[in-house]
């Protein structure tokens, strides 16, 4: 469990250095000020980021509504509450008239994970990885091959749950019956079993947050 949360610190520097736009900034004040590994120390670091992010790019600005060309797309961790937020954006997509890609909803079968390459929407939501994101909106936009094709526009939006208890949740979906509650694992177990574990679907729970947002 230690081990997890310090690792969490990193998922919000990620965060942070996303949204601020300087990777290397964040990169260097946690070097310079979390050494000898001290949680209270990244604690203070991370929170004063973070209210930085917030403080210069809010996300409560209002956005024009998304369009084909420069669409909004849900990227829904498991186990983080996405479900009631597919919902609400079902129901503000057709309150506004927007084509709209979620699975569960308007004929999308529930199992599925890629975003469709034959047509382009609006608005996307549901557990996809940004690789299969970008290659659908590319694939709308390129009408012949390219050697320095633009990089596709578009808003998003994901909810990072705090790491132990989406983790918990997670293997108590996902292993239920075949293996112990997580709440009953010692910290040494953890270490060991998650990193590897996979369910009958071939899906772990470890790190599941960054492999959704990561690039390749």
């Amino acid at each position: 469990v230690k081990i997890m949360l310090a690792r969490s610190w990193w998922v919000l520097a990620w965060v942070a250095a996303r949204a601020s736009g300087d990777s290397e900034a964040v990169a260097r004040e946690l070097s310079a000020k979390t050494s000898g590994d001290s949680e209270a120390a990244a604690r203070k670091v991370m929170a004063k980021l973070l209210s930085d992010v917030v403080e210069t790019k809010t996300a409560l600005q209002r956005q024009e509504n998304p369009t084909m060309d420069n669409p909004f797309v849900f990227f829904h961790q498991r186990k983080a509450g996405g479900s009631s937020v597919r919902r609400m954006i079902v129901a503000s997509a057709e309150r506004h008239k927007l084509s709209y890609w979620v699975p569960c909803f308007h004929g999308t079968g529930c199992n599925s994970y890629d975003p469709p390459l034959n047509r382009p929407y609006a608005i996307y939501g549901g557990h996809i990885y940004y690789p299969s994101v970008i290659k659908a909106l590319m694939q709308h936009k390129l009408k012949h091959p390219n050697s320095d094709p633009p990089r596709p526009k578009f808003a998003c939006f994901t909810v990072f749950r705090e790491p132990v208890s989406r983790v918990e949740s997670c293997w108590d979906f996902r292993f239920r019956g075949a293996e112990p509650q997580f709440r009953t694992f010692a910290a040494e177990e953890v270490d060991r079993i998650l990193p590897s574990a996979m369910s009958i679907w071939a899906e772990g729970c470890n790190n599941e947050p960054l492999r959704i947002s990561a690039t390749r």
